[in-house]
């Protein structure tokens, strides 16, 4: 028989076991070692495996497997999944489970922890070395063909998970679900970020110099353009402007530049990247959010490359922190 069939024979078996249950052998506890139930099955088979181990841990039966499949982990099973990691500087050390590693943060921040370990992000966040949490679908489009042109392998290759938070407001909170984990992880933000999310989440001092300055200029920019400015002194609906057209006027705004350059180094000795121009499709020189217009994008910047970018130091800059 070929490995497969041997292996297909091997999994029928563990299934017939989990439908016959501890026949004839008491109360006595019995040690399941299986090493990649996944090797040689199709998705639909790794299920039914995966299904029937399921059973047999409820049977009388301690089940351990090695995987590297997420298929093989269902959700409600990752806080219990133990991650082994292999290092130059470390060698191979088993982490702790997520369960015990994240009690305190999964406890404070449910919605996020349940983001974060979904199906879709788990399979990517168990088997990364590394994780880069994004606000914005630019940065979910775009990204990975420029990290792939710069780098020259893709962020697979490079074990790097890039997630999607679903909103700026939750990225303090996913970050510090992930330190518990012990994934080192980045996030990436657009400008405003630094004026609200970074003070909400302990990152900059409420009265960061470099925010107050800011918000001067943005007095100036309100009776340039007509923009309305809330309570806080930062952009809000209702103006000539758009509270994004008013962090970009920010961003290229003589007076801005230097405190706008330190906030960006402020937030990056906290694993943040900051858009300085107000939000990625300004580095990139791009006009609308859409699949057509990353499209038309990707298509002119694979013959263009990055010279062709506003900001081809930036650009590069960002997609070099990325791996580091």
């Amino acid at each position: 028989l070929g490995h497969g069939a041997q292996r297909a024979v091997q999994m029928a078996l563990i299934q017939c076991l989990a439908q016959r249950g501890l026949v004839g052998i008491g109360t006595t506890r019995r040690l399941l070692l299986v090493e990649e139930p996944e090797l040689y099955m199709h998705p639909q088979g790794v299920e039914q495996v995966r299904v029937a181990l399921k059973r047999l841990s409820k049977q009388g039966y301690q089940v351990l497997i090695s995987t590297h499949s997420p298929l093989a982990i269902e959700p409600e099973d990752v806080p219990d999944t133990l991650l082994i990691r292999k290092t130059k500087d470390r060698g191979t050390e088993a982490r702790q489970t997520l369960r015990a590693a994240a009690q305190s943060a999964i406890a404070d921040y449910p919605s996020q922890t349940r983001m974060l370990l979904s199906l879709s992000n788990s399979s990517r966040i168990l088997f990364a070395d590394r994780v880069v949490l994004t606000e914005g679908k630019t940065e979910q489009r775009l990204i990975p063909s420029l990290f792939a042109k710069s780098q020259g392998k893709t962020l697979a290759l490079a074990r790097v998970a890039l997630i999607s938070q679903g909103g700026v407001d939750n990225t303090g909170k996913s970050m510090a679900i992930l330190s518990a984990l012990d994934l080192p992880c980045k996030a990436v933000v657009d400008l405003d970020y630094a004026f609200r999310g970074a003070i909400r989440d302990d990152f900059l001092d409420k009265d960061d110099e470099d925010v107050a300055t800011c918000k001067d200029v943005f007095k100036k920019i309100a009776l340039t353009y007509a923009c309305n400015l809330d309570a806080e002194g930062l952009p809000a609906k209702g103006g000539a402007l758009t509270a994004g057209e008013a962090f970009a006027k920010l961003g290229v705004h003589e007076d801005a530049i230097p405190r706008i350059e330190s906030l960006h180094t402020k937030l990056l000795n906290k694993n943040i990247w900051v858009w300085r121009l107000g939000c990625m499709d300004n580095h990139l020189g791009l006009d609308s959010k859409s699949e057509s217009a990353w499209a038309e994008f990707l298509r002119d910047f694979d013959t263009a490359g990055f010279s062709s970018l506003p900001d081809e130091q930036g650009v590069i800059a960002f997609l070099n922190w990325l791996e580091v």
